[in-house]
């Protein structure tokens, strides 16, 4: 568009120019000397016709320039496209990405099912429901007192399915339901949920303690 404007001015010019020779020329000719009203005149006219010539040359090149406008327009528009589609590509493989992780994590946690709570296959240690028949099947056996309607138990458990490869050998982690077992709770002294009782073979009481929402924490207090 700027190639366009300056042709056109010097288009202008140079009609102008012309013009004003040219009537000069003619009136020196005619009368032998050149009057101020003849130079006024002269102007005038060249004015004239190079605004005439101005506008012609301008509808000539007006196709010329839409063109151009439209050709930058479009131009504009494919970059802007191209730059769409770059961020919307950056955003969808990063939710892949993160989708990917998530279903790793889940593959890792999942393990045949024991009415809702993982066991773990592969590793030596275990993540199951409580029964009496379990209690001295490991050397270490923890447990947890949990109730479904407890933010904490739910987030160990999470914790726990996520990270159950971790579980060393030796240690089994039992899940009683708070509401239900009230003989249990009664002979280890059990008042409140997330609490956790190690036993020995003969399930008697080695330790005792309450709270902890990772795996790590539970095998912190294990003696």
């Amino acid at each position: 568009m700027e190639k366009v404007r300056k042709g056109s001015i010097k288009t202008m010019a140079i009609v102008a120019l012309a013009a004003v020779v040219a009537g000069g020329i003619f009136v020196y000719t005619k009368k032998g000397t050149v009057s101020e009203d003849a130079v006024k005149d002269v102007a005038t006219d060249a004015t004239k016709v190079a605004s005439q010539k101005s506008k012609e040359v301008m509808e000539e090149k007006k196709e010329e320039v839409m063109d151009a406008g439209k050709k930058m327009i479009e131009d504009g528009k494919e970059q802007v496209m191209e730059k769409s589609k770059e961020a919307v590509s950056d955003v969808v493989d990063g939710a892949v990405a993160e989708g990917k992780e998530a279903i790793g994590a889940a593959g890792a946690a999942a393990g045949a099912a024991v009415t809702g709570v993982a066991t773990t296959t592969g590793t030596a240690g275990t993540f199951e429901d409580y029964a009496p028949e379990k209690i001295g099947k490991s050397d270490k056996v923890i447990i947890d007192f949990a109730a479904d309607w407890c933010p904490s138990c739910r987030a160990l458990e999470k914790n726990i399915t996520a990270n159950a490869t971790k579980i060393p050998e030796g240690v089994t982690i039992l899940k009683a339901d708070f509401d239900k077992e009230e003989e249990l709770k009664k002979k280890y002294g059990v008042t409140q949920q997330h609490t956790f009782v190690q036993v020995d073979s003969e399930g008697a009481e080695i330790a005792k303690w309450s709270g902890g929402n990772t795996l790590e924490s539970l095998l912190a207090k294990v003696q």
